[in-house]
């Protein structure tokens, strides 16, 4: 199917199948749900706190019907990538934290 790959269909909305429109409403949704639980994190540079802030708004005013386009998606998955590499290292500090941590006897 054309406009499939690693990006949701980026076409004016009205000009989308209804199958690629309610593709892009649910990528909306998620999206939305996940930019605001990014935001505030102290570990965000102050231009991708910025560049969240600017996401929230435009999917919450376009109620979902914001096309990003591959720029911005690119964008997204670098800052998730970052939040998911440090949410490792996080895990990983606690586990050997559990490790050390002396007996009671």
């Amino acid at each position: 199917m054309p406009g499939k790959g690693p990006y949701p269909p980026t076409a004016i909305f009205r000009e989308l199948s209804r199958e690629d429109q309610i593709e892009r409403l649910d990528a909306a949704e998620d999206l939305l749900d996940l930019v605001q639980f990014w935001r505030g994190d102290p570990r965000l540079t102050a231009w991708q706190e910025g560049f969240l802030a600017t996401m929230a708004q435009r999917l919450t005013i376009s109620h979902g019907k914001y096309k990003i386009s591959h720029k911005e998606w690119d964008r997204i998955r670098e800052i998730q990538d970052l939040m998911e590499q440090e949410q490792e290292e996080d895990d990983d500090d606690g586990d050997r934290d559990r490790m050390e941590a002396p007996a009671d006897d």
